[in-house]
């Protein structure tokens, strides 16, 4: 995987248009290498993944990079991963921005909706269960297969 680094990202709106249409940009924020790695691995194909190493790297790479969807690790309630996510609802620039909290401690939860995030899974992950998620917060629900109408039978109003 090509990790990118904020080195690596124009600053400047044009790199929006260079986005590949099928591929949404994700924000990877957690402040294990490792796992920032193992994600981005395992999303390269789908997605244009960048990273952050902490809360604050996470702000300015969303404002610089304005990713569809964040995936961010907050391992306890009172994390700084959440407080960011606050920082990020705050803005025009990056309130639209989905978020997507995980953590191995379910109690963060509460925590992690009442800061702002769109979605919360627990640790440990599948990849098949992450790109859902992601799937799930950017594209239009009229496009989801799975919540199109089976039939066109007119439902009766109830007398």
């Amino acid at each position: 995987m090509k990790t990118r680094t904020r080195s690596d990202v124009d600053q400047s709106p044009v790199w929006l248009a260079l986005r590949r249409p099928d591929h949404p940009a994700v924000l990877i924020a957690d402040a294990d290498s490792s796992a920032r790695s193992a994600y981005g691995d395992d999303l390269d194909n789908d997605c244009d993944v960048f990273t952050a190493r902490d809360a604050d790297d996470m702000v300015r790479k969303a404002a610089d990079i304005w990713p569809h969807v964040i995936v961010i690790d907050a391992p306890s309630a009172d994390a700084e991963g959440l407080q960011a996510i606050a920082r990020l609802r705050q803005s025009s620039w990056t309130s639209d921005i989905r978020v997507i909290v995980v953590s191995d401690d379910a109690s963060v939860r509460d925590a992690a909706f009442a800061h702002g995030c769109d979605a919360f899974l627990e640790k440990p992950l599948a990849t098949p269960v992450l790109r859902a998620q992601i799937r799930s917060l950017i594209e239009p629900p009229e496009t989801r297969s799975m919540l199109q109408p089976r039939s066109k039978v007119p439902v009766r109003p109830a007398a």
